[in-house]
């Protein structure tokens, strides 16, 4: 009977130090991933006389994860006139999207670039600006959807969000063996 539990918890023992090695050398975090080239995209643009509101997307290229705490600006230009900006862009409420308002002096088809640093990414596009004026209307544009990208959650969820299956291995790993511990005291009684 002694050395059927030694055998069984010298058994535990080497379960225990494999997943122990496991989560020592077990595969590199997800956000290491990052590094890459990124992408920006406009999802809205809310125009009025004299000033446009930009909400942008800002993701990873190679894995689509959102471009989280990222410093973005953009900056107008049109001929014969001072450039507009850089003006800062503040992160909303959902990872990865940003907004701000860009001024313009003069109506004209202005030439926006939009700049962030980590990722690196650029995006340069013209805004039909109608001159400002004392009226307050205002006319919202949404970006057309963005195309389905392959690798992208079915669930809904985000990707990248750190989980992992190494709870799964270790866990699988205690059944197992929990299983062998129960199996050789039944076949002893």
């Amino acid at each position: 009977m002694r050395s059927r539990f030694r055998t069984a918890l010298a058994c535990a023992a080497a379960a225990v130090a494999l997943a122990v090695a496991l989560v020592m050398l077990g595969p590199v975090p997800s956000a290491s991933a990052h590094g890459g080239p990124g992408k920006i995209q406009v999802l809205s643009r809310t125009q009025s006389p004299g000033q446009v509101i930009y909400k942008i997307k800002l993701f990873f290229v190679d894995d689509n994860d959102p471009g989280a705490n990222a410093s973005i600006t953009a900056v107008g230009g049109l001929a014969g006139q001072q450039p507009v900006g850089p003006v800062a862009f503040t992160a909303t409420p959902t990872e990865g999207e940003y907004t701000a308002t860009v001024n313009f002096p003069v109506g004209g088809d202005w030439a926006v670039r939009f700049n962030a640093i980590e990722p690196p990414a650029t995006l340069t596009e013209v805004a039909h600006v109608v001159a400002p004026a004392t009226t307050t209307a205002e006319v919202t544009t949404a970006a057309p959807a963005p195309p389905a990208t392959v690798g992208a959650s079915l669930s809904g969820g985000e990707s990248g969000s750190g989980s992992s299956a190494l709870p799964w291995v270790f866990g699988g790993l205690v059944v197992i063996v929990i299983a062998v511990v129960i199996a050789m005291f039944s076949r002893k009684r």
